[in-house]
């Protein structure tokens, strides 16, 4: 006789919950007219059984949390019953879930909330951060390491303003864990330092570019000490100022094009802050905030109007620079990009 034990508990907490879940439907509708209850049934009938495979003293706070994802984003069109090409959302709530479960008792009334915001978020690159989010179930030990390695993977998947902040928090990690967040779930775990430290220092190079298959076999025999150590100091050491930087990436393009700008750009001097990874412009007479790195770049308003930096000994035709110890930035005037120029970096 197969098990119902799920579906059971999910019609008693329906029935005995019924008066204040219609409560919240009927709130639902009002700022959604188009909200239908019959999708709505099916839904918690479909999405909500995985969450309930076994009691729990979290567990009906987790219901109530998902219930309510369920009505906000049915009434937004964002959630439906089979569609061919599941939305990120539909990913999250059907597939990352249920694999989150544990991770999600720990915290039902605010996790489940954090990671929908967290996937919408991330607009195109949302269902694949959902789904990435789901390998990571087997790896997280408790709700604030799924947090952090959440954030880990989602600065690798788009979000450069979460670079710092992730890296930061990657050092904190088990190896195990930060390396699955980075897209590199079978590297040796003593690997994790080395990496971080590596990323730390330059984060316009991937993962694949920075090690050599030799460091990585070094790093899959239980090393010393000592040899990590080393590695990480190696990694964490700037290249040498050198002229005739290679171009190492574009930032940007003109809007309408996957860009925010309306304008060719002209970069401005942002003082101690300044940094390979965050670039102040001007672009008509808006100021911007841009961050960029290997795995993506992004815009945002800026707070408070710089002055132009002065620049020499550049590319012929720039309109703008910036240049540090480690980057130049500069543009030009008949384009819409920012191009930074890094050092070479010889693989460890």
């Amino acid at each position: 006789m197969a098990d119902d034990g799920p579906e059971l508990r999910i019609r008693e907490w329906l029935a005995g919950r019924r008066v204040d879940l219609n409560g919240r439907f009927r709130a639902m509708a009002r700022a959604r007219p188009g909200l239908d209850p019959g999708k709505v049934l099916a839904l918690c009938r479909e999405l909500l059984p995985p969450l309930a495979v076994e009691p729990h003293p979290g567990l009906h706070e987790l219901l109530e949390a998902v219930f309510d994802l369920i009505l906000l984003h049915s009434g937004r069109g964002l959630i439906g019953m089979g569609s061919a090409e599941p939305t990120a959302l539909e990913i999250l709530l059907r597939h990352s879930f249920p694999a989150l479960r544990p991770r999600l008792l720990e915290r039902p009334r605010s996790l489940p909330a954090a990671l929908s915001n967290a996937t919408e978020n991330m607009a195109a690159a949302g269902a694949r951060f959902a789904r990435e989010l789901a390998m990571l179930a087997g790896v997280a030990e408790d709700a604030g390491q799924l947090e952090d390695a959440g954030g880990i993977l989602a600065w690798r998947l788009g979000e450069p303003r979460l670079r710092r902040g992730a890296l930061e928090r990657a050092s904190g990690l088990p190896g195990k864990l930060a390396l699955a967040a980075l897209g590199e779930p079978a590297w040796p775990e003593p690997a994790a330092r080395v990496a971080i430290a590596a990323l730390m220092a330059d984060s316009w190079r991937k993962l694949d570019e920075l090690f050599t298959p030799e460091t990585l076999e070094l790093l899959s025999g239980s090393p010393g000490v000592d040899v990590v150590d080393g590695l990480v100091r190696a990694a964490e050491a700037g290249a040498q100022p050198c002229e005739n930087w290679p171009l190492r990436g574009s930032v940007g393009d003109f809007t309408g094009f996957d860009g925010d700008f309306e304008f060719p750009p002209l970069l401005l001097e942002t003082g101690p802050e300044s940094n390979r990874h965050c670039f102040l412009t001007r672009h008509g007479p808006t100021e911007t905030l841009v961050h960029a790195d290997a795995f993506g770049w992004s815009c945002q308003p800026a707070v408070a109007p710089q002055r132009n930096t002065a620049f020499h000994g550049i590319p012929s035709g720039t309109t703008s620079a910036v240049r540090g110890n480690d980057y130049l930035a500069h543009t030009r005037a008949n384009s819409f990009r920012i191009r930074v120029h890094v050092p070479p970096r010889v693989p460890l």
